[in-house]
């Protein structure tokens, strides 16, 4: 992510979104609007979202709390504190 223009940066979205879209059966439109919270996105393209990528690794994968990976933890600490 270091480095790219803000160009660089969509046009990794939108291949993210296309391959999850063909993942999940649907178009990228009905992904992007249902399937992926626009926060994320915005962080990514703002690269405030390396910083999360960055504590990813401090995560506890199986906290005995919930059944959820690390980057399920992680999206849901970006949503708490935004």
């Amino acid at each position: 992510m270091a480095g790219e223009t803000k160009t660089e940066a969509k046009k990794k979205i939108v291949e993210a979104i296309d391959i999850v879209s063909e993942h999940l059966g649907n178009t990228r439109t009905v992904c992007k609007k249902y399937y992926v919270h626009p926060l994320i996105l915005s962080l990514y393209e703002s690269r405030e979202l390396e910083k999360y990528i960055q504590e990813l690794d401090q995560i506890e994968e199986d906290d005995g709390v919930a059944s959820l990976s690390a980057e399920e933890k992680m999206v849901m600490k970006i949503l708490e504190t935004h």
